[in-house]
């Protein structure tokens, strides 16, 4: 469905440029706990994967997590106006409730793997019905530089992805992946009684975009294309979220969705700086960084797994 979205908005500009003021810290965490009907923050950190300090801090200083809340809203269609702000629309449950076993539980503990950088500057655009990322700029309050830093990290703000689909209806499956319509026959705001959509159910991917590390970063190259067949060959799974990095004369097929360390060599990050190691997890239940002969304890609070590194295509 093509929409002018400047039509929609173009008496919201003023709200598209200025961050959302959502419900944050001790009133997100009160929301959630209730919403899913747990006894405390210590079941809320298990069902979310994130420790007990990462809610302490979220606490502290007020912060709202809101990748957290895209991934909630995408899994059990629970209405952002809610999420955000409390907002207690027709039709939503009092409470959502998980059985033990069921597959959505475990999937929530589970970072999404949104669509960032380039990709998502393009959607935006083609959204928008703009031509330059300068006419975006000025529509969203957003600078080319910022801009060029998105690309070269592959960021995805998850704010602005919240604040589009509050203001327009965009869909956030759209904004997220680029799939489904951009509005949907039901309301962003209605929740469904279809099943939730989980974050790997990506579409067959063939185009795997290929990155290289400069200074900590992950700069994009190029694509490659290569044939269903061949994807399935690398150890990928093509309706998964992958990359290729270019590492000498090597090319690391990275797995996203593979972020459990259990031993291989992983793409991780560390305070925004990208690197390539060694992982393995030890009896000791700790996971550990192996770098000549040394080993080093991973701190999780620090450290975000990108992917696994599922095969490698070496030039002879």
């Amino acid at each position: 469905m093509n929409f002018n979205c400047n039509d929609k908005t173009k008496n919201n500009s003023i709200e598209l440029k200025s961050p959302v003021r959502c419900d944050g810290g001790k009133t997100l965490i009160s929301r959630l706990v209730h919403l899913f009907n747990l006894r405390g923050r210590g079941d809320l950190s298990e069902l979310i994967g994130v420790t007990p300090g990462t809610i302490s801090t979220w606490m502290t200083r007020d912060s709202t997590p809101f990748e957290l809340l895209i991934r909630i809203h995408l899994i059990t269609n629970v209405p952002m106006q809610y999420l955000c702000f409390g907002i207690q629309l027709d039709g939503m449950p009092d409470k959502y409730s998980f059985d033990e076993k069921e597959r959505n539980r475990q999937t929530l503990s589970q970072p999404i793997n949104a669509d960032g950088g380039r990709t998502l500057i393009k959607r935006l655009i083609h959204l928008f019905k703009v031509r330059t990322r300068i006419e975006l700029g000025e529509l969203l309050g957003i600078t080319a530089g910022t801009f060029s830093t998105w690309t070269t990290r592959n960021t995805v703000p998850h704010e602005l992805l919240v604040r589009i689909h509050l203001i327009t209806g965009v869909s956030l499956k759209y904004l997220c992946f680029g799939q489904g319509n951009e509005f949907p026959s039901v309301s962003p705001s209605t929740p469904s009684v279809v099943a939730p959509v989980s974050s790997e159910e990506h579409q067959p991917q063939t185009s795997l975009s290929v990155f290289h590390i400069e200074n900590g970063q992950l700069v994009p190259s190029q694509d490659y294309h290569f044939n269903l067949e061949a994807v399935q060959a690398f150890g990928l799974n093509p309706k998964h979220k992958a990359l290729v990095l270019q590492s000498a004369n090597k090319l690391l097929f990275v797995s996203c969705a593979e972020k459990t360390v259990t031993e291989g060599t992983y793409l991780y990050r560390i305070n925004d700086v990208y690197k390539i190691g060694e992982m393995q997890l030890l009896p000791d239940g700790k996971v550990y960084l192996l770098d000549n002969g040394e080993r080093y304890a991973v701190n999780s609070e620090t450290t975000h797994i990108h992917g696994k590194v599922v095969s490698v295509l070496e030039r002879c």
